[in-house]
């Protein structure tokens, strides 16, 4: 499938939501349906960042943990003996643990019962999908635990800064272990803008890395690594205009719902009814607010558990459940929330710090 393609599969349920209506400048907030759990790698100390690496020693420690997936495809016969079945490539992946599991897409996977995962050192081994989440186009496989198997570190995709030298790995048109490079072109970018005619008035609650690493059908699932030699990434998509614009998911929400997967094998959302904007200089100057920060409420939704709550358009969520959040950070946040759990919001209103509560409603997904 080429990556593109995600604009018109995983994109189409990214897009739908509780929020009606256009609106350039908002984004929706919505809750994962489960309270949050331990990811499977711990998570990074403050002040623990490794240090920069030379690219071609990042890429020499990486490249064990990446791997081809496949699936079983044609069956080549001769005087009615099968001679070999030649595997259907489908894309890339990496492994996360020692216990055998991996991370790629979820258009890498759909619809195939029995993938295969070739590992860097060319052994195959027939996979098992945990759990999947189109709405991010992630999934959860599964492989038989072996103790050659090398786990990427995973880093912090939030710690990203633009301009970051970065990595991806992967299996580009089944060139095996192919490794580009490029920077972080961008942080934050919407399925609008990865891909416009997928329905732009519509919104979402993820966002994406842009980076301008060479990413090609068969990277997708492969992972974006920083200079330090961590995962920030999973390659995900290319722009509908043209090359040089990848797209990943922000390892960060990877974290977030491997838990959920690994318990459910899937992820329920609920939503609350916002539409939310950046906090400006300025905006934060008119509020009263001593430094732009929080996401600024947009619209409240008629009926919404965010209007029985109190919110109102002018307010500044400051923190979702005792977490700070803004407008790129609120998507995830809110994803942790559970369906019918009250959940605190502190707000910036009328130049005061206050705490409403909210309960969340589940979200049916089309």
């Amino acid at each position: 499938m080429r990556a593109s393609s995600l604009g018109r599969t995983a994109l189409a349920v990214v897009l739908a939501s509780i929020a009606c209506g256009p609106s350039e400048s908002a984004r929706v907030a919505a809750t994962v349906d489960a309270a949050p759990l331990v990811p499977i790698q711990a998570r990074e100390e403050p002040g623990t960042a490794r240090p920069t690496r030379p690219l071609h020693e990042v890429a020499a420690a990486l490249l064990p943990s990446v791997v081809s997936i496949s699936a079983p495809g044609r069956v080549v016969r001769a005087r009615g003996r099968v001679v070999r079945e030649e595997p259907t490539a489908l894309g890339t992946g990496f492994v996360i643990d020692r216990a055998g599991h991996l991370l790629t897409n979820h258009h890498v996977v759909a619809g195939v019962r029995e993938p295969l995962v070739t590992l860097a050192n060319g052994t195959t081994l027939p996979a098992r999908v945990v759990g999947v989440d189109p709405p991010t186009d992630l999934a959860l496989l599964e492989i038989q635990a072996r103790p050659d198997l090398v786990p990427a570190p995973l880093g912090r995709s939030g710690a990203v800064e633009v301009g970051e030298w970065v990595l991806a790995i992967g299996h580009p048109f089944g060139l095996a272990h192919t490794v580009t490079a490029g920077i972080i072109s961008a942080r934050g970018r919407t399925p609008q803008e990865i891909a416009p005619r997928a329905g732009a008035d519509q919104h979402h609650y993820a966002s994406f890395l842009q980076t301008d690493a060479a990413i090609n059908p068969g990277n997708s699932g492969g992972p974006l690594i920083r200079a330090t030699g961590e995962v920030i990434g999973i390659n995900t998509a290319i722009h509908e205009g043209g090359p040089g614009i990848g797209f990943a998911i922000p390892i960060d929400m990877a974290r977030e719902l491997v838990p959920r997967l690994l318990r459910d094998g899937r992820v329920e959302r609920a939503g609350i009814g916002i539409y939310v904007g950046a906090v400006s200089p300025e905006v934060a100057a008119r509020a009263g607010l001593p430094s732009p920060r929080g996401a600024l409420v947009a619209r409240v939704l008629t009926g919404s558990p965010a209007e029985r709550a109190g919110l109102r358009a002018g307010d500044i969520v400051l923190e979702v459940d005792a977490r700070a959040v803004d407008a790129e950070t609120i998507p995830a946040v809110v994803a942790l929330l559970a369906a019918g759990r009250r959940v605190p919001i502190t707000i910036w209103r009328n130049g005061a710090r206050r705490t409403l509560e909210v309960v969340p409603r589940r979200l049916m997904l089309r």
